[in-house]
Formats: C-alpha cells, structure tokens, sequence
C-alpha cells in the first residue's frame, strides 16, 4: 500500500469576462501568494496572438490584465492560464 498525499489549499479564481465580448476583456486571476501566473491568447487554430497578458507572481492580491477590443478579430480564443505549472484553457468569443 503506498499512501499519497494531494494538497488542495491551493486556492484559484479566473474570471474572463465579458464572454462573449464586443468590447474590451478583463481579465482576473486570484492565486496563493508566491504563486507564478502566466496567460497567453491563442486564436482557433493554435496561433498566439498575444504572449505575457499576465506574467506575474501573485502578491495575494488579484492579478488584472485588459485586452483591447481592436487587438481582436470577431472569432473563437482561448486564453491559457498557467499557475506554477498547472494549466487551463478558457474559452473566448469576440462578437464584433
């Protein structure tokens, strides 16, 4: 038998929003303090359209980004979060 310990005090908030957008997108990501927090923005076809929307280490305060209405084309985006390691994709829809 080998026991595994899973710490789950690890403590994440991601909003995106609005979504869908005709307009500026905000982004907001709360982690633990000394967490590293990067996010990217990938078009539908995997492209990256903008690097370093977020690279920080979190301070335990809130870590903003905006992206701007006309550096988006109307389509499919998925921003990529990666918090010390751990990463996850979230669906972004630009309307205009």
């Amino acid at each position: 038998i080998v026991e595994i310990k899973v710490d789950r005090s690890s403590f994440n908030d991601i909003k995106i929003y609005p979504n869908p957008s005709v307009g500026q997108v905000q982004i907001s990501v709360k982690v633990n303090i000394g967490e590293k927090v990067e996010a990217k923005l990938y078009d539908n076809t995997g492209r990256l359209v903008l690097n370093s929307i977020i690279d920080a280490v979190s301070d335990g305060s809130e870590l903003n980004s905006v992206i701007e209405s006309e550096l988006l084309k109307k389509g499919v985006y998925f921003v990529e979060i990666n918090i010390d390691g751990r990463v996850s994709s979230h669906k972004l829809i630009i309307l205009k």
